[in-house]
């Protein structure tokens, strides 16, 4: 949550989805790998919305450059 005021003051978008682990030795095994079914469906919309703002920013930058 800090960073994203510290994103908002250098003029960078966040995306509004949070993808949070409060208990990451107990979502990810040692190599990384997700240990459940939310760790995937999780990051699965959390990419997919990144995505949609990525594409958004790309073509809004293309009709209207900084």
């Amino acid at each position: 949550m800090q960073a994203r005021c510290l994103m908002a003051e250098v003029k960078s978008p966040t995306i509004p989805d949070i993808f949070g682990m409060p208990k990451v030795h107990e979502s990810l095994d040692d190599e990384g790998k997700p240990l459940n079914d939310k760790m995937d469906s999780g990051a699965e919309r959390h990419i997919k919305e990144l995505e949609w703002y990525a594409t958004a920013l790309k073509n809004h930058r293309a009709i209207q450059p900084l």
